[in-house]
C-alpha cells in the first residue's frame, strides 16, 4: 500500500514539474516568437 502511494505521488511529482516545463517553454517560444516579429517589423519600417 504505502509502495503505490508512493509511486502516485512521484508519478505526480513528474506531472507538476513537466506542466511547468512546458509552461515555461512555452512563454519562452511566445517570447522569441514576439521578440522576432518585432525586430522584423522594426526593420520594415
Amino acid at each position: 500500500m504505502l509502495r503505490l502511494l508512493i509511486l502516485v505521488d512521484l508519478n505526480l511529482f513528474n506531472f507538476c514539474i513537466y506542466n511547468v516545463f512546458r509552461s515555461l517553454s512555452i512563454q519562452g517560444l511566445q517570447y522569441y516568437i514576439n521578440h522576432s516579429l518585432y525586430s522584423t517589423h522594426f526593420k520594415l519600417i
